[in-house]
């Protein structure tokens, strides 16, 4: 478009204030609701896990504390794993007392 003119459906985009998508209500609620750590077992762990890296994908870094934290529960759950393996294999190797 010459002399000054300019189309509105060029800007329209441009003017028009972008809302990111929003987390839904229930999930939204669902983060405020207490869970013991004993309750979560390991397979629920793992996909909450997954599940949180595509919101943080989706939603950006703003979730990434949750992500860091699901994170940090699942490296302390594997090492407590292999401590406890170690644990086992070092009790082998100590003959059992006679009574």
């Amino acid at each position: 478009m010459g002399n000054g003119e300019w189309d509105i459906d060029d800007y329209l985009e441009k003017l028009w204030p972008h809302v990111p998508e929003q987390l839904t209500l229930s999930f939204s609620k669902a983060s405020t609701q207490k869970i013991l750590t004993a309750d979560v077992t390991t397979q629920q762990l793992e996909e909450s896990y997954i599940v949180m890296a595509k919101v943080v994908n989706t939603y950006g870094e703003r979730y990434l504390p949750i992500f860091e934290r699901l994170l940090e529960e699942k490296e302390n759950r594997e090492n407590k794993r292999k401590l406890l393996a170690t644990a086992l294999e070092a009790s082998k190797a100590i003959p059992e007392p006679q009574c």
